[in-house]
């Protein structure tokens, strides 16, 4: 079985097949919306001669063809829709087009079909399906080409027809085989390419510990905001944190800064974001978000879309008192706010220094009440 579903996927398991599910309907909808276009044309040309007495008994044929590529080339420029009908769209262009082919070979009974076989092999290579939908698509073609050469034309000529186009449908599995494989494994190539490249852009931007903005990343998304806005930075460190590794063990220092930046990513609403887009563009469309400057000082930074700043410190202290942490129950938190109402027109830096101040005038205060 796993054999066979691997031969229907063109070499690849259902799982690999279906993780290149969004290439393979824009690869199918771009070919759909050429092909759809060119014999647009061809069957108006078509339609115009039947008009003029060539061919005049496929006037329907060519009329109906010219209308459905029309509607398929204006379907596919609405784009969810288009997505959401891929599979249709395909089986659709591709009846089509060996209806033409069909149509032009009862057209003329004098000689074999040679333009069914074209279209047959502009559709093995040009969609990309599973291969059984494929091979019941391709196979009505040939029934359909044998059962009009068997009625229209000469018992020579419809044994020829009949011929060729079983020796054209092998031909044209084959090729759609060898074509749809190679369109997957460059998918395939791709999607690793972008995994590896976002697992190094997170590595670049997040701290692993915390799952925060590292202070590179954070100062760089910073520079690109206008602070005329009302932002609050907020400066947080892990009070005694030496005593904490010396006492505890480094384990358990790690456990508390993953832990403060677990409890600042819940707070803030950033859940989620490592390892999503944010971490190639991150900060898109946000205002409010953190980071980890280093050993066990955080910085948040709170814009108007973010909650209110002390309220989400408060919170931020509340969980970090109550949390566990290896053989340490609860961690005291400091914080420093400065915002951009308090000090309008101040630069990054300077907010950033009051905020400092104000983080360590807390610290004091929680040394002297113990």
């Amino acid at each position: 079985m796993d054999r066979l579903e691997a031969f229907l996927h063109y070499g690849y398991s259902r799982e690999v097949y279906d993780s290149c599910a969004p290439n393979i309907v824009r690869h199918n909808l771009r070919s759909a919306r050429d092909l759809s276009r060119i014999f647009f044309v061809v069957m108006a040309f078509f339609l115009l001669l039947s008009v003029a007495g060539v061919n005049s008994r496929f006037m329907i044929v060519y009329g109906m063809e010219t209308l459905g590529f029309a509607l398929v080339a204006l379907v596919i420029n609405i784009k969810p829709l288009a997505e959401r009908h891929s599979a249709f769209i395909s089986i659709f262009v591709s009846i089509a087009l060996l209806s033409f082919g069909i149509a032009s070979s009862a057209a003329d009974n004098t000689v074999v079909a040679t333009s069914f076989h074209v279209v047959m092999i502009i559709v093995a290579i040009f969609f990309i399906t599973s291969l059984f939908p494929m091979i019941i698509v391709l196979g009505l073609g040939v029934a359909g080409l044998i059962g009009s050469a068997m009625v229209g034309k000469p018992e020579a000529l419809a044994m020829g027809d009949a011929y060729n186009a079983v020796i054209f449908y092998v031909v044209a599995l084959v090729l759609h085989y060898i074509t749809s494989r190679d369109r997957i494994r460059s998918y395939v190539n791709l999607h690793e390419l972008y995994e590896t490249r976002r697992e190094l852009a997170i590595q670049s931007h997040f701290d692993s510990l915390s799952g925060l903005f590292n202070r590179t990343r954070f100062f760089e998304v910073v520079e690109r905001l206008d602070l005329t806005e009302d932002y609050t930075f907020c400066l947080l460190d892990v009070d005694n944190f030496k005593r904490i590794n010396d006492h505890y063990g480094h384990h358990t220092g790690d456990l508390a800064i993953a832990g403060l930046g677990a409890a600042i990513r819940t707070t803030l609403g950033l859940e989620g974001m490592e390892g999503e887009d944010t971490a190639t563009e991150p900060a898109v469309g946000r205002k409010t978000f953190a980071g980890r400057l280093g050993g066990d000082e955080f910085v948040m930074l709170i814009g108007p879309d973010g909650p209110d700043p002390h309220e989400a410190g408060h919170r931020i202290k509340e969980i970090m008192a109550s949390g566990n942490y290896g053989n340490l129950h609860g961690v005291d938190i400091s914080i420093g706010y400065a915002s951009t109402r308090e000090y309008p027109g101040i630069n990054v830096d300077k907010l950033c220094r009051v905020a400092d101040v104000k983080m360590y005038v807390q610290k004091e205060e929680h040394h002297a009440a113990h």
